[in-house]
């Protein structure tokens, strides 16, 4: 739990406004020098950081968003990061951005951040909320149960993805590069009550990097019996698979159909054209700063998935 400012001041066992005024170097409040290195010292052993959003906000707007997300390397997370930050500064604010590509990297990201005098929050990291001031008015991009959170939604493209396989006649599907155990287990459930198949092999787990997707796609081809059509958890995993089976001669749709997720600029430029479901990054960066300035309140906001129908799926004769 995160120290506060009462904590350190029961510790001290002198009043917040003391400690306050220590902590600013506010000389019209009077403080022993005894008192001063108890609080000090209380400080240092609780690990208290001042909470300058606070601060700022209680005297006036800094016009400053802060927007914590992972790398910015996908070509889907930097769309939407763009926007946001173009939309901020349309509306009168300056993004403060903090990024991170591990769970470790996180930490100092969310320091560096929060250390900011800041107007409001956007955070796709719900492992570390406890880091975050209550008061500063926060959306999690993301799903987090009790908070104000705005996510795509994901559970009905894999429900649309399905239904559309299964229009042209696919029972044989797998969900290539999954990472989040709830949609795989919606995945395999709606499969399963449509009367479709599908096997271990043909789901494996793993980064969203096209790299990882490569070695992923590998090993599929390697066990031999292959699947009519995957979904794939994001376009760049869906190119990687492509490739693969190209190089082993397995054709894209003829042979196996694939979809994508997040509809980035170059499924459209990809051979042969990448079918994909996603939301325009406008789209996701409007209602997230909409729902933030418009003031949290516990709840989700789901965007919509659209199907962008190319050239990668097939019907089965």
């Amino acid at each position: 739990m995160r120290a506060t400012l009462k904590d350190i001041a029961a510790a001290a066992e002198v009043t917040p406004a003391v400690v306050s005024a220590v902590l600013s170097g506010n000389g019209n409040i009077r403080c022993s020098k005894e008192k001063r290195a108890l609080i000090l010292d209380a400080v240092k052993r609780m690990n208290y950081r001042p909470n300058r959003a606070a601060q700022v906000l209680g005297r006036k707007s800094s016009r400053q968003i802060g927007v914590l997300h992972y790398s910015p390397q996908s070509p889907s997370i930097a769309r939407v990061i763009g926007e946001v930050q173009k939309q901020l500064f349309q509306r009168g604010y300056h993004a403060i951005f903090g990024f991170w590509s591990t769970h470790e990297e996180a930490v100092p990201a969310f320091e560096s951040v929060l250390s900011n005098p800041l107007d409001g929050l956007i955070c796709a990291h719900n492992r570390l909320a406890e880091m975050i001031p209550p008061e500063l008015p926060t959306v999690f991009f993301d799903r987090v149960p009790g908070c104000c959170c705005v996510a795509l939604d994901y559970l009905k493209y894999l429900d649309d993805a399905l239904d559309y396989l299964f229009g042209l006649g696919h029972r044989k599907i797998g969900f290539f590069g999954w990472r989040n155990e709830a949609h795989f287990k919606h995945f395999s459930e709606k499969l399963a009550s449509r009367g479709g198949v599908t096997r271990p092999e043909w789901n494996p787990s793993g980064p969203s990097v096209y790299d990882s997707g490569l070695q992923m796609a590998e090993a599929l081809v390697r066990f031999g019996e292959l699947p009519t059509a995957l979904l794939c958890r994001n376009d760049i995993l869906a190119f990687a698979v492509i490739n693969t089976l190209r190089r082993h001669r397995i054709r894209v749709p003829e042979d196996m159909s694939v979809i994508g997720f997040d509809n980035i600029e170059a499924a459209g430029y990809f051979s042969p054209a990448l079918t994909s479901f996603g939301a325009s990054a406008q789209d996701i960066a409007s209602t997230l700063l909409d729902t933030l300035f418009a003031g949290p309140e516990p709840g989700e906001t789901l965007i919509p998935l659209d199907l962008h129908i190319r050239e990668t799926c097939l019907r089965l004769e």
